[in-house]
């Protein structure tokens, strides 16, 4: 008897009461077995990539993150402590928790090691977050300065560094190397993308971030440039983009915080806080996220709240300045519905 014959006869009024009883639990055995199975086959997932070698875990681990799997990450990257580019994963699936200390101690001797390889880029990145100015331009510098420059990851690298150190015509020019050398990379596509967003070149960063696309339409980082990208121009269309990156990860902080601008812009601020504490939710220690809730906080006249908030940021980051321009880009936001409301 098949299964489909089985949900059949389980159905029919003719089966006898004790014969129904017994295939009732019966198929809740079988779906109960089911479930289990397919919980046991998803944990063994990170132990096949690891039985696979370094490189088997790496591309395990770079889809784990991509995912916001963060602690399959972890299980696939630990056994490769000298591998850089497992131990780069792990450290990035650290910090998007907020535990930028152990990002950094875990990076640490790989950047000393290699003062021009991924590691030394990821450390200067995640002290840049903290407020280590001095070793973070050390360590993104000495990135730069590496001997050999050839691979589009070198340029990628290259790139990444320059830009996080304020040097955009540097880092426009390692991408368009990386680029002509790997014209579909979806990365390389991506990161030239944000640069030009970051300039308020929407038209090229649109046009990198399709090409990502292109490349893997799948790829969130992309579809949340797009986002972004689109955000005054086409609001709906930004939306569901956004929506899009999260699907694909749900524990992208960045998306979350950009429905709860969306929601900020539409005078919507329930919204806006439930997707704010859905980003903290991820990482509690989120600069961006502490900063919207302090700007809100601010707009609703909560003068402890916003107080609090601003204290917290300051003890991750001791210079972040930046807290400051989202608490008065959200005032300005708010003032401006509230004139319209009004005027309306």
């Amino acid at each position: 008897m098949n299964f489909v014959t089985l949900v059949v006869n389980v159905e029919s009024p003719k089966s006898t009461p004790s014969v129904y009883t017994s295939i009732k639990v019966t198929m809740r055995r079988v779906l109960a077995l089911g479930f289990i199975l397919a919980g046991l086959i998803a944990g063994l997932a990170p132990v096949r990539a690891q039985g696979q070698g370094a490189a088997g875990a790496r591309t395990a681990a770079e889809k784990a993150l991509l995912a916001g799997r963060f602690d399959e990450v972890e299980k696939l990257a630990q056994p490769f402590t000298s591998d850089e580019s497992l131990v780069v994963l792990r450290a990035r699936a650290v910090a998007a928790r907020g535990d930028y200390g152990r990002a950094e101690t875990l990076l640490q001797p790989l950047a000393t090691a290699n003062p021009a390889g991924d590691a030394a880029l990821e450390l200067g990145l995640v002290q840049q977050t903290v407020g280590k100015r001095t070793e973070a331009r050390r360590n993104l510098q000495l990135v730069l300065m590496a001997d050999r420059v050839s691979t589009p990851r070198d340029f990628l690298r290259a790139g990444r560094a320059a830009r996080a150190l304020g040097r955009f015509e540097d880092a426009n020019a390692s991408f368009r190397d990386a680029n002509r050398s790997a014209p579909n990379d979806v990365a390389i596509n991506t990161a030239w993308g944000d640069l030009f967003a970051e300039k308020y070149n929407n038209k090229d960063a649109a046009r990198s971030f399709q090409d990502a696309l292109k490349g893997d339409p799948d790829y969130g980082p992309a579809q949340l440039g797009m986002a972004r990208v689109l955000s005054d121009e086409n609001p709906p269309q930004a939306l569901a983009f956004a929506e899009r990156a999260l699907k694909l990860n749900p524990m992208d902080v960045g998306a979350h915080l950009f429905l709860a601008e969306n929601a900020i812009d539409q005078d919507k601020k329930k919204e806006a806080r439930e997707a704010i504490d859905r980003a903290l939710a991820v990482n509690p220690r989120s600069l961006e996220a502490l900063s919207m809730v302090a700007a809100l906080a601010y707009v609703d006249g909560r003068t402890q709240e916003y107080q609090d908030t601003i204290a917290a940021a300051l003890k991750v980051n001791a210079s972040y300045g930046e807290i400051y321009r989202e608490v008065g880009a959200v005032t300005a936001r708010a003032y401006r519905f509230d004139r319209n409301a009004r005027s309306g």
